[in-house]
């Protein structure tokens, strides 16, 4: 280059194209970034909809009284459905006015409020969701709460059960879906009052207690198995009697009693007794009749067989030497227990 020339000018083009392909990747990156934030909000509102969907068919599934269906929405299946039926569901109130609101709702996790009415009452339960996801089938949103477990034993103690007409299995842990249920006496020898129950949520674990009453039926059933089984006590001429006092094997004279010899007359105030029994419910327990224990003058006259220390049979009355006024062997207080069939089963403590 010549002394005194000025250099040549350099080119600018580089520096536009570098300017120009850092703006093109700027660009990309945040149309990719704007594409990808587009993106998770619309799967949000997906999935909003999806929880919202999920909990309003369960819910509607149990207002039409499909418990398949309603079952198929929780991800925790009860222990039993044998009070998860069609039969039972719609024997209930029905559910009206269901309405759902997402209340969170982050990655596979979400949480609603319920609002619904059955039986007068306005119920706002809560439930958490969570979301299966498979490879091979869509994203399913399922309730993760468990049905509540409820004690229906409150007043009814030991006696045979149904729910809305079918048994209960096991009355101290009832799994129930929402809704009204009638409890009822598995016999027709109890009613029960009160025994109309409302079911709204999970937190419902206990109820107040039903009332008990025997009926007609009962009475009259208890007083023809007091009988019977009376009958057969006295019939068995044993020196151990199951139904009242028993006889001494070995009286004070030393006169041994001969088994199988027992003879037990009922006296006229016992035959009056038992025609006329007045039987209650157990207050802690309405699955046990009882009745008032007996009078003194309530029981049998015993004559049995028996054998002398010299060995001479004599046959007679026991009880004082005046056999007039022979000695009346007390009878027991009778009590019956409803088994789960609904039999009446005496005993005599």
């Amino acid at each position: 280059m010549p002394y005194g020339a000025a250099p040549p000018k350099k080119s600018k083009m580089g520096m536009w194209v570098a300017i120009a392909i850092v703006a093109v990747l700027v660009l990309a990156s945040g149309g990719a970034f704007g594409f990808v934030k587009v993106s998770e909000q619309n799967q949000r509102k997906k999935d909003k909809a999806a929880v919202t969907t999920a909990v309003e068919q369960y819910y509607n599934a149990i207002a039409a009284g499909n418990a398949a269906k309603a079952l198929q929405a929780l991800k925790n299946q009860p222990s039993s459905t044998q009070l998860l039926t069609d039969k039972v569901l719609g024997a209930s109130e029905p559910l009206t006015n269901i309405s759902v609101t997402v209340v969170s709702q982050s990655g596979s996790s979400a949480e609603v409020e319920v609002s619904y009415s059955v039986n007068g009452k306005t119920a706002k339960p809560t439930h958490k969701l969570e979301r299966t996801d498979s490879k091979d089938g869509p994203r399913v949103w399922l309730i993760t709460d468990r049905l509540p477990e409820v004690d229906l034993s409150a007043g009814a103690g030991s006696l045979p059960l149904l729910l809305n007409g079918q048994a209960v299995p096991d009355p101290s842990k009832a799994e129930l879906f929402p809704g009204t249920y009638t409890i009822s006496a598995d016999t027709p020898y109890v009613t029960l009052t009160n025994n109309i129950i409302t079911i709204t949520d999970r937190s419902m674990t206990r109820i107040d207690p039903v009332s008990a009453t025997l009926t007609d039926e009962g009475v009259s059933e208890f007083r023809t198995a007091v009988r019977d089984s009376f009958e057969e006590c006295v019939n068995a001429w044993t020196i151990a009697c199951d139904c009242g006092e028993s006889v001494d094997r070995v009286l004070g004279s030393g006169t041994e009693v001969v088994e199988g010899s027992v003879m037990r007359v009922p006296t006229v105030e016992t035959e009056n007794w038992l025609n006329t029994l007045e039987p209650r419910l157990n207050p802690s327990d309405p699955g046990q009749i009882t009745v008032p224990s007996p009078s003194d003058n309530i029981g049998f006259i015993v004559v049995a067989t028996g054998t002398t220390p010299e060995g001479k049979e004599v046959v007679g009355t026991i009880g004082p030497a005046n056999s007039e006024d022979p000695r009346v062997f007390h009878l027991g207080s009778p009590k019956a227990v409803l088994d789960s069939s609904g039999t009446l089963t005496i005993t005599w403590p």
